[in-house]
């Protein structure tokens, strides 16, 4: 579940902060176990929804491997539930956090883009969803500009190392909370050549974060 922090009172975990009066500013913070929506999709397995870490038999859970090359090209879609948050707030901040297990050459940048279009089950490289029927995304891999994903990135992250990296979304966050666009969360892929790897939830949950700052307008 959402955890709610409040700086002077403490910490509470569900929805029972709701029924107190809101007072002052407050911050919601999400991970990935929360998440509705989460999928890695690839080019070499156009039909996979989990597309994560390449092995001699397949593909493993273990971690996700961005990768931006002539032979294989991928990316990582997640959503953040944030209907939890009360009605009346003004976004103050908001900040997606992901955490960095192998940077192969420390030069790669990390595009991060709001999905336009809806996806969901059977999500993949060629589909944004196959069921109830299949829909397929605009340009395989939701690779279309202004279609698939936003026109501007959201942020491009420059991975020195290993570690957790943090992105500001206020703007995308906005947007949802305001209802101005769907909320389809982000896609995430790498600008450069090569490979990095991420801690995938399903292997590790609480490795990507959202914590959303608010207060009463």
């Amino acid at each position: 579940m959402g955890k709610w922090i409040n700086g002077s009172v403490g910490r509470w975990v569900g929805l029972a902060v709701l029924v107190s009066p809101i007072v002052s500013g407050r911050t919601f913070e999400l991970d990935d176990s929360d998440c509705e929506r989460v999928a890695m999709i690839a080019s070499d397995a156009p039909r996979l929804s989990w597309a994560g870490y390449p092995g001699v038999s397949g593909y493993g859970t273990g971690a996700l491997v961005f990768g931006n090359s002539d032979t294989r090209k991928s990316a990582f879609l997640i959503a953040f539930p944030i209907e939890r948050i009360p009605k009346g707030m003004r976004i103050t901040s908001a900040t997606l956090s992901m955490n960095c297990i192998l940077n192969y050459e420390n030069k790669h940048r990390l595009q991060v883009r709001r999905i336009i279009g809806d996806w969901g089950d059977g999500v993949s490289h060629l589909y944004r969803r196959t069921l109830p029927e299949k829909v397929p995304w605009t340009k395989p891999g939701a690779a279309a500009i202004g279609a698939d994903r936003a026109r501007r990135a959201t942020a491009v992250v420059q991975l020195k190392g290993m570690g957790e990296f943090s992105v500001n979304v206020t703007e995308d966050v906005e947007l949802w909370y305001s209802q101005a666009v769907p909320n389809n969360g982000w896609i995430l892929t790498l600008e450069s050549e090569g490979a990095v790897n991420f801690y995938a939830p399903t292997w590790s949950p609480g490795h990507w974060r959202l914590d959303v700052s608010y207060e009463p307008r």
